[in-house]
């Protein structure tokens, strides 16, 4: 590695604007953003919030009280007096497809007080989609084994609502287009003549076999309800890689999708629907929902895990503040006028806390929270997930969302919070943190590179340059190397540098999505992206080169979303499993190869794929959340 490669970024102290907002400059993300304030406040901004509408999750007569995430896909209908949405009451396990009226009162907007439920309860809806021209909608719902796209009209007059309540379900003229698999299936738009659906899938829907034996990614397809024919639009067949989130525009020209890469970078791409000609819009490290166009097709709405943003044709992205405390955005979509936005945002609350082992400590022990909360008015909506011990203590590296950014935190052995970073340009919240062997430094991985975290000085040093997308780091058993994930050759795989970024060696060949040393160097465990399962390659001890390229299976239930949390000790690994829907912490025994369950997700709040084992082995630190849905409507003008 050159010497002019590392950067270091050194401690800094926050500075606010004015009006008490952070701004952000980042030169790795390659954009500019602009923050859009209430015109109250700023008099030059292009939009302006005039009132807000909530839907209240006591306002249901189905009695959707607590959603636990569960509002999903909403859409204006098209003459904008309503919103159909899907949503899954707390007392069931199926989504269902409502409609709320909207009502204007002396230029107030709010909501009535019920959802009219549109579908039949005994079945499964989900990926709502309303039709540009006409009063239908697409969707997909189950029944039982069976499920498919459908198309219906809706019933929208309030009077035909109430006259035809003991209908099982007010979606008339329904047709069902095609099969489908509802875990694989996934976005519906229509073209803007209504001739055709755009859908995103991972197989071809009424096909058994995937493109490729290796997890090929999502790839768009048109359905033509004239030939009725499905015309696959693209797919990159790569591992770890997704062409999703699409949205059509209204003059039918272009299809706007969402490319991400390992949720760690998001391409948004432009697709011209007569020449097939592919435009890259923006790269980005956003983590995105939803996309749509507005009415004027000339920007697009973004969902992202930082708030609805704006973003323009010549990439340009703009942030549309709403709610500091609901910045998560599920959902957002234009009414067919533009003057209104729906945003199916998601408030929650993340904490660490302390578990007994049931592997080492008494089953009864207490669970105790970890991170103080006497600060707690001080960072509105703070959230602590990510949890790493260290090796050699039992102090804890976190990461902590808190006044709208990501920080490193340190909890010391006497339960004080101690803050690591302070504004720096990364976003820790899709990294995973790992102590040094000594405890003196912390590695993660952020705009695709690697870096280390010195305690002492605060400084953060980069190792790796950014030629190509960098995911999972983690050290080897004696410190001397780091292993990492990335798509260098084309496709996901384990790569090996030295502890300098130097001597890079790939380590797998058939698929890599994290990776781990068994503490003699002799054994690399490393896990798949999109694969369930944990496997093992041979290493040469005295020079930590792969003997052989056989690889073979050793943990069969390793969950797909257990790439970030696992720790392998001399006796073990622990890891996350997911088994007919039970999320669990599980511990594979190397002595009789078998595995055994600590904690399941008994209690809603556990987060089991985000967990940390201390050294010792006697605690586990584990995320504990909880989530509440709400869709807003906004009103709009120029």
């Amino acid at each position: 590695m050159s010497q002019s490669l590392p950067e270091q970024i050194t401690p800094t102290k926050s500075k606010k604007t004015p009006l008490g907002l952070n701004i952000i400059h980042s030169p790795h993300l390659g954009l500019v953003v602009s923050i859009l304030i209430i015109i109250k406040l700023v008099g030059s901004v292009i939009f302006s919030l005039l009132q807000d509408s909530t839907i209240r999750t006591d306002n249901y007569s189905e009695s959707l009280v607590d959603f636990d995430g569960a509002i999903g896909k909403a859409e204006f209908t098209r003459d904008g007096s309503a919103i159909i949405f899907t949503a899954k009451a707390k007392s069931s396990t199926k989504y269902q497809i409502y409609l709320k009226t909207l009502t204007n009162d002396d230029s107030q907007l709010f909501f009535n007080q019920t959802a009219q439920l549109l579908s039949n309860k005994d079945d499964h809806y989900w990926l709502v989609s309303r039709a540009p021209l006409s009063d239908r909608i697409a969707y997909l719902r189950k029944n039982n084994s069976i499920c498919g796209i459908y198309v219906a009209t809706v019933i929208t007059s309030p009077r035909l609502l109430q006259t035809t309540q003991q209908q099982s379900s007010h979606l008339q003229d329904e047709q069902k287009v095609f099969s489908c698999d509802q875990q694989q299936t996934h976005n519906l738009d229509w073209s803007h003549d209504e001739a055709s659906l755009y859908f995103s899938a991972k197989t071809k829907p009424s096909q058994e076999t995937l493109f490729s034996s290796v997890h090929p990614g999502y790839a768009l397809y048109r359905y033509d309800f004239n030939s009725k024919v499905i015309t696959r639009l693209s797919g990159l067949n790569q591992v770890g890689e997704d062409e999703h989130l699409l949205s059509a525009s209204s003059d039918g020209q272009w299809l706007a999708y969402v490319r991400s890469k390992s949720q760690m970078r998001w391409q948004y791409y432009l697709s011209n629907l007569a020449t097939g000609e592919q435009k890259l819009l923006l790269d980005t490290g956003m983590h995105t929902n939803g996309i749509s166009w507005s009415n004027d097709d000339k920007n697009l709405l973004v969902a992202t895990s930082d708030g609805p943003k704006l973003i323009s044709l010549s990439g340009s992205v703009n942030d549309l503040i709403f709610d500091q405390e609901s910045s998560y955005t599920l959902d957002a979509e234009f009414s067919a006028n533009g003057t209104k936005i729906a945003i199916n945002s998601l408030k929650s609350e993340a904490d660490l806390w302390r578990h007994p082992n049931p592997l080492t400590s008494n089953k009864q022990a207490n669970i105790t929270q970890m991170t103080p909360r006497s600060n707690q008015a001080l960072f509105k909506n703070r959230k602590n997930f990510l949890p790493a011990y260290a090796n050699t203590s039992h102090r804890l590296a976190y990461v902590s969302y808190r006044n709208s950014r990501t920080e490193i935190m340190l909890l010391d052995e006497n339960g004080a919070e101690i803050q690591l970073t302070y504004q720096a340009p990364y976003d820790f919240s899709l990294t995973q943190l790992q102590w040094s062997r000594d405890d003196s430094q912390i590695m993660f991985s952020a705009n695709n590179a690697i870096y280390l975290l010195t305690i002492d000085s605060r400084v953060i040093t980069r190792i790796t340059d950014k030629k190509y997308d960098i995911d999972t780091p983690s050290w080897s058993a004696e410190g001397s190397h780091i292993y990492f994930s990335s798509n260098k050759d084309g496709n996901w795989q384990i790569w090996r540098v030295d502890r300098e970024g130097n001597n890079l060696t790939r380590m797998t060949h058939q698929s890599g999505a994290s990776a781990r040393e068994s503490t003699d160097g002799a054994t690399l465990y490393f896990s798949k992206y999109g694969e369930v399962g944990l496997w093992q390659k041979k290493l040469d001890v005295s020079s930590s080169a792969v003997v052989t390229n056989k690889e073979t299976l050793l943990i069969p239930d390793f969950s797909i979303y257990a790439h970030v949390s696992w720790k392998v000790f001399d006796t073990g690994i622990y890891y996350h499993s997911f088994n007919n829907n039970q999320s669990a912490i599980n511990y594979w025994d190397f002595n009789n190869m078998s595995a055994q369950t600590l904690i399941e997700k008994a209690d809603k709040d556990i987060n089991c794929s985000q967990f940390s084992v201390a050294k010792d082995q006697q605690k586990i630190a584990i995320l504990h959340n909880t989530f509440q849905t709400e869709l807003k409507v906004l009103t709009l003008e120029k």
